[in-house]
């Protein structure tokens, strides 16, 4: 159960007064719903790859076009500067809406955007998470694809997040346009397999995952960190075909079948990652883990990643100046 953070309260007290922005209004559909709409938005070129056939169709010329925005940031403040967030254009007949993003998003990335509605009444976009979602009932069937590949299910829900946030916000006009989520009906949405936070109340901003990760360490009224349950699971996947150029990640479960040692990573953002690490006689080492390149270091633990399998050496400083290995143990990724 998350806890209060005071930023939290503290943030969604300062935006709770602002009003909507004027490119913001909404108009009920045949169905019903509540619409955020805007005013037709040409945009200019956006980045191109192998995915912009998934959304466009080169033989209909759209009335309109919208920015979809892929953000695989996870967590990193440094995402535009480090090329994690990737733009795409987005041809569509009619309103621009909440539902016309998430629909784009689906097209592009494979993964199901599923929302059951949306509305303006809090200022701001409100979005009620369908239980299809993929972060939610999990890929099932669905093949990832090379561009938007993840390796467990906590960075396919910070994807998803993330990716329907900006998209929000970028094709809205202001980049402080209030974002609030649910799911089911405006219920709490309820986070599975995540390191530090297991739910967002509906009332709560979204404010995108690098002010989670930020706030992570923040403590409640018990003076107890905030967390959820930690991941169990490296999602359902196959790994990224050969000769994919994608940025490799150290996201994953590893295993050490031959001592059944097993290496947990998860929340890597670019520098840094958590890790979980059961080791020889059945020692675990817990932490935060500084990345520079293949290398990544936690006090006298060093990680070598190489591809699917990583290596972790802990080694001890002696009194004579020299270091002594204490193990080193090899670990494979698994694919569930």
């Amino acid at each position: 159960m998350i806890k209060k953070y005071i930023p939290f309260l503290i943030s969604f007290l300062l935006m709770a007064g602002c009003g909507a922005d004027s490119t913001a209004s909404k108009s009920a559909d045949t169905s019903g719903k509540t619409e955020i709409a805007s005013k037709t938005k040409n945009t200019e070129k956006t980045e191109n790859s192998q995915a912009d056939s998934n959304i466009n169709d080169e033989n209909n010329e759209p009335e309109n076009t919208a920015v979809l925005v892929v953000d695989m940031s996870l967590g990193n403040p440094d995402g535009e500067a480090e090329h994690l967030i990737s733009r795409f254009d987005y041809g569509y007949d009619g309103q621009l809406t909440v539902g016309t993003l998430a629909e784009g998003l689906t097209k592009l990335t494979g993964l199901n955007f599923a929302i059951n509605d949306f509305t303006s009444e809090k200022g701001g976009a409100s979005v009620d998470w369908s239980l299809e979602a993929s972060f939610l009932a999990g890929l099932g069937d669905i093949k990832q694809r090379q561009e938007f590949f993840v390796y467990d299910s906590e960075s396919l829900t910070w994807l998803m997040l993330d990716s329907l946030y900006r998209s929000i916000i970028e094709n809205f006009g202001d980049p402080e346009l209030p974002v609030y989520y649910s799911m089911d009906g405006w219920k709490t949405l309820k986070l599975k397999d995540m390191s530090f936070i297991s739910e967002i109340p509906p009332d709560l901003q979204y404010m995108g995952s690098p002010f989670f990760f930020a706030h992570s360490d923040v403590k409640g009224e018990d003076d107890n960190v905030t967390q959820g349950d930690p991941p169990e699971n490296t999602i359902q996947a196959d790994p990224p075909e050969e000769g994919f150029s994608g940025e490799a990640s150290w996201w994953g479960f590893y295993l050490n079948e031959s001592d059944n040692k097993s290496l947990n990573i998860s929340n890597f953002n670019g520098s840094s990652f958590s890790f979980q690490l059961n080791a020889i006689d059945g020692d675990t080492f817990e932490g935060s883990a500084a990345v520079d390149g293949n290398v990544a270091e936690y006090m006298d633990l060093v990680f070598v990643y190489n591809g699917d399998e990583i290596s972790v050496t802990l080694s001890e400083q002696r009194d004579d100046s020299y270091e002594r290995e204490i193990f080193v143990d090899l670990y494979y990724r698994t694919y569930n």
